[in-house]
């Protein structure tokens, strides 16, 4: 596997953070408050993305196209269940966590059901 990455949007970055430096005041917050936006807001790291990684593994309901059903289970094993992230069609800007603790909880309840 090859990751390459490349920074987007630098400059709508960095107004950004410039934009939520100047509202320091309104916030009655001190400047030296702010940390350096790298401290943060760093894309630039080549390997920052794989720790929310996703899109490794497909989902659906047909088998020749995807390698989990809607629940989660593979189609070609009966007891094999994927509830990390890697089956999100995309990762956002933010933690994915608690959508995966709220998808595993989805696919627990599912496991119940079957098992009940």
């Amino acid at each position: 596997m090859h990751l390459a990455y490349t920074p987007s949007n630098p400059t709508a970055a960095k107004r950004l953070y410039h934009q939520l430096h100047s509202m320091l005041g309104a916030l009655r917050m001190h400047p030296g408050h702010l940390a350096h936006r790298f401290a943060y807001m760093k894309t630039d790291h080549p390997g920052r993305r794989l720790r929310a990684s996703g899109r490794t593994v497909r989902f659906g309901s047909d088998p020749a196209a995807s390698v989990l059903n809607p629940d989660c289970r593979a189609h070609e094993l009966d007891n094999l269940y994927v509830v990390d992230t890697s089956f999100y069609p995309s990762i956002s800007a933010v933690n994915p966590a608690l959508t995966a603790m709220a998808n595993a909880i989805r696919v627990g309840d599912h496991l119940l059901e079957r098992l009940g």
